[in-house]
């Protein structure tokens, strides 16, 4: 049975490296495994402290004062005894049958040196969003494009001695300069669509997008170096990545005229020194001819900037697009004659606020000035510190009621506001948001006049702190199948009737404070409600810098929306197929905003 070693540098970031640890210390009993954590000697408390119970792992701490984790990982395989090795950085983590199917490969392939296989990437929560399965290496794949194969790589120790460790002067690209030098010499290389190990995605991490232009400047620079080393020249894909990278440190955007001159005179001064490279011109007009196939926007840098902006403007999905353009006045929709009070359906609204008070009174008067003679309207504030109690007090007349009391969050404050109201019709509006004139006796006369119907959401304006319109979203028929995938309805819009409210048990789920709409959603659509999006824009969504979603998004909302996701699906589908699953959907969407702007030029 082949024995492992797995390598662990953790030189600075711990926050992560107790579930590092038990992903090793829970892998397959039957198996001999070794952990070596490489840690300085100055870096704080020893892992030792991390108390993972009785395991059949021997973990050891290795102190030593290294200088870089190429030099971390050296160390390790130094000290190392199985026969194969395996690197993990310390805030990812393998899967528990990871090992297991390692030792299984290297048995089935006795010849095989190294293997690969896919990566799980995910967040803070342990959440996966994505899996990435590479491609199969070659000459022509290896040259082009440095691959991550980190940390489902896995090599035998007998290879160290035939290619040596890795190279301690590289800061970017040791494993990739690794792998170059095992291909180049004939090692083979095996390759499995299996998932192998897990890289998490954090502010911290630099292996998603969060790398300073300057750092991606000398990752780029290092790679050209490493393959004219090992080659005696640089390739002309290497060169180009390093010639793209430094444009956009230069302030040349991709989409603008000039890019493909500054990219090109930028690759070639850059790799001149080294001798210059072959078929640079050749090769970048092939590349972008391919990617303005997948990408056809890519082809309107060629084209005068005035056409380019509007020919970008007119195939642009706005679907979750929010500032769209500049500046301007919202037009007023046609005001419709609604029946008399005694036929209208009761309403019942919330707003919850936390210190919010520089919109408060607009988004307030947005659903009094509605004029709709039964309304429940609830402000639930969570004992806000700015003059927002002020506000409420001066609308107090025409409030069904009001409360400051602190709470567990936005959600709980929805939940404890709907408590207080009785309504034929429900909905919440966040406090920087509006509701645009005639919303309420649309809704009323709509659900009145359909009865069948149980939820209903109409078209989103974007606007800014003005109140002036930057965007909209005009909105296809409702999407069974796309909802699973995205939350295309806008909240401030979305109104329903009180016996779906009950088939959900009369609450959000105050376990989510990002998405919490979206769950009630999936929650009614489980419960076999029938949802209508319907032709009128009913409310406005305002994009201020401060704003809870736009803070949120990136950090607990994937989060929350990958278990959402999860739940209904049954896994977190990559982002390949969510934006096949919506693609139908964001094309209607296309359709429907051009026909909503061509009649509302009709009509003038």
């Amino acid at each position: 049975m082949l024995s492992f070693s797995i390598i662990t540098p953790t030189l600075a970031r711990r926050r992560f490296l107790v579930e590092t640890l038990e992903s090793v210390t829970y892998s397959d009993a039957a198996l001999q495994v070794e952990h070596l954590i490489v840690t300085s000697p100055d870096a704080g408390d020893s892992p030792l402290k991390f108390d993972l119970g009785d395991s059949h792992v021997t973990r050891s701490i290795l102190e030593t004062p290294v200088c870089g984790a190429a030099a971390a990982f050296n160390h390790g395989m130094l000290q190392a005894q199985g026969d194969i090795i395996g690197c993990l950085a310390d805030d990812d983590t393998y899967l528990p049958e990871t090992l297991s199917r390692v030792q299984g490969i290297f048995e089935s392939n006795p010849d095989a040196e190294i293997i690969y296989g896919a990566i799980d990437q995910i967040d803070e929560d342990n959440v996966t969003y994505r899996t990435r399965v590479p491609r199969l290496i070659n000459q022509r794949r290896i040259l082009r494009k440095a691959p991550n194969l980190q940390p489902s790589l896995f090599f035998r120790r007998s290879l160290l001695e035939r290619t040596g460790n890795l190279d301690e002067s590289l800061q970017y690209h040791f494993w990739y300069e690794f792998a170059l030098r095992a291909f180049r010499a004939g090692h083979r290389f095996v390759r499995t669509e299996d998932s192998l190990g897990c890289k998490r995605r954090h502010r911290e991490n630099t292996h998603f997008g969060n790398a300073v232009i300057s750092d991606r400047v000398a990752a780029a620079q290092e790679r050209i170096e490493l393959l004219h080393k090992h080659l005696g020249m640089v390739p002309a894909p290497a060169a180009l990545e390093l010639g793209q990278v430094l444009a956009l440190q230069q302030g040349f955007e991709p989409l603008a005229k000039g890019y493909d001159r500054a990219v090109l005179r930028l690759a070639s001064q850059a790799i001149k020194p080294l001798g210059g490279s072959r078929n640079l011109y050749l090769t970048h007009a092939k590349h972008q001819s391919v990617r303005a196939l997948k990408y056809p926007r890519e082809l309107t840098r060629y084209m005068p900037k005035a056409v380019a902006v509007g020919v970008r403007g007119f195939f642009r999905s706005r679907l979750f697009q929010l500032k769209q353009h500049e500046p301007r006045a919202v037009k007023n929709q046609k005001q419709l004659v609604g029946e008399s009070a005694s036929k209208q359906l009761s309403i019942g609204m919330v707003t919850p606020n936390l210190n919010t008070a520089e919109y408060l009174q607009r988004t307030i008067e947005s659903v009094v000035n509605q004029n709709f003679p039964r309304l429940q309207y609830v402000v639930q504030d969570g004992e806000s510190t700015d003059n927002s109690v002020d506000i409420i007090r001066q609308f107090e007349s025409q409030l069904h009621c009001w409360e400051s009391r602190r709470d567990g969050g936005q959600t709980q404050a929805i939940n404890r506001g709907l408590s207080h109201v009785d309504t034929d019709i429900m909905a919440y509006l966040n406090s920087d948001d509006i509701l645009l004139p005639g919303s309420l006796s649309f809704v009323s006369e709509y659900f009145r006049k359909n009865p069948s119907v149980d939820v209903i959401y109409g078209h989103r304006l974007i606007i800014d702190e003005n109140d002036q319109e930057i965007g909209r979203w005009v909105l296809p028929p409702h999407d069974d199948h796309a909802i699973m995938f995205a939350d295309y309805i806008p909240q401030e819009t979305m109104f329903w009737r009180k016996r779906a409210w009950e088939a959900v048990e009369c609450t959000f789920d105050e376990s989510f404070q990002f998405a919490m709409d979206w769950d009630l959603i999936l929650r009614f659509r489980a419960a076999g409600m029938k949802f209508v999006r319907v032709p009128r824009f009913l409310g406005a969504f305002r994009v201020i810098e401060t704003q809870k979603t736009q803070v949120l998004l990136e950090t607990l909302g994937t989060t929350e929306m990958n278990r959402l996701r999860r739940r209904v699906l049954g896994h977190v589908p990559s982002h390949r197929e969510m934006r096949r699953a919506i693609r139908p959907y964001r094309f209607r969407q296309w359709f429907h905003h051009h026909a909503q702007t061509l009649l509302e030029t009709t009509r003038g």
